[in-house]
């Protein structure tokens, strides 16, 4: 439980990226897939992503709030490092409970975008969209949305993906499609922003209390060569996380590892590399950098290592004095 409330508090349930990696080589940093959980100075929750992590933070919140939660829930993408925890959030079980489901209509950006075939799923129309927030009130309701739609296939009885449907989780469940940059307003302000460099794109989120900011990107993948050399994906992220207290991103490699030098080249993955992602942050005069999503296949001496080469590149070749610090599980920020 936290100490007091007295201003942005944020804790990390999940860091890993692609897989759960539970062992002894991974206890240090955690090996939980991604899940970040907000909670602003009027005591509301807001959690970044249900990947893995999501199932622990389920039930400290309902024995903090002694069955009774209410939580909004915003995910970045649909990858299944990003979802896979939800079915087994218990909140989203327990009668009592308050869930709201938010992420962008993916959809509708590929339309927009013109990068991928239109799906076949029945989404509902742009128009709809933009008009701003379609929220579907019933987990019976035969219409449909993105956001609803990435949770009732994962948990697709028919198809045997998971035994029990969306539709008999006991709380008082809601799914959101947001349009770009429109405001969740509550005890803090929440507003995504689309970006095309990962596989499929992706959300970066923005919670922002009075002058307090914090901007997660999720998983994402720069497209700058050097620091002063910024692609148009990287200005975009520069000037949203302008300012920001807290800058928690990905940067899954090494630069060897992202060349190519030591194993594959990993460029077009849709992951970044550590000096980049160090760029990013002093380019957009962020308070302090959070490096997140780890690679499976690194242990703990390994980010460890990764860790501390990041604060080298920072101040030393940046002269940069924002703090750097890899994600761990239970990790807490204030801001």
């Amino acid at each position: 439980m936290w100490a007091r409330r007295c201003c942005m508090k944020s804790k990390f349930w999940g860091v890993r990226g692609s897989i759960p990696t539970p062992g002894r080589s991974t206890i240090d940093y955690g090996g939980n897939t991604t899940c970040i959980e907000v909670v602003a100075d009027s005591g509301d929750v807001y959690i970044l992503d249900a990947g893995s992590g999501i199932r622990e933070l389920g039930f400290n919140l309902m024995a903090l709030y002694q069955g009774k939660v209410a939580a909004k829930v915003f995910i970045t993408h649909d990858h299944w490092d990003h979802i896979q925890g939800f079915p087994f959030f218990v909140p989203a079980w327990a009668p009592g409970c308050k869930v709201d489901v938010y992420s962008g209509d993916k959809d509708m950006h590929r339309k927009l975008n013109s990068q991928n075939k239109q799906s076949e799923t029945s989404f509902l129309t742009l128009e709809q969209i933009t008009k701003g927030d379609t929220a579907i009130l019933s987990k019976d309701d035969v219409r449909s949305n993105h956001t609803k739609s990435v949770f009732e296939g994962q948990q697709d009885v028919d198809r045997g993906y998971f035994p029990v449907p969306v539709k008999f989780m006991g709380s008082q469940l809601t799914f959101h499609d947001l349009k770009e940059y429109q405001v969740v307003q509550n005890g803090l302000g929440v507003s995504y922003m689309y970006h095309s460099a990962h596989p499929g794109g992706m959300f970066s989120y923005k919670l922002e209390e009075g002058e307090r900011k914090l901007v997660f990107a999720g998983d994402y993948e720069h497209d700058g060569s050097g620091y002063g050399q910024f692609g148009e994906n990287d200005k975009r992220m520069i000037e949203w996380a302008k300012d920001a207290e807290i800058f928690i991103i990905d940067a899954q490699y090494t630069p060897e590892q992202y060349e190519g030098k030591a194993g594959p080249p990993r460029k077009g993955w849709g992951h970044s590399q550590i000096e980049r992602v160090c760029e990013l942050a002093a380019a957009a005069n962020v308070k302090h950098l959070y490096v997140t999503h780890h690679e499976p296949t690194h242990t703990d001496a390994t980010l460890a290592k990764m860790e501390q080469r990041a604060k080298d590149y920072m101040a030393n070749v940046l002269k940069s004095d924002i703090p750097v610090t890899f994600a761990r599980e239970g990790m807490e920020m204030h801001v």
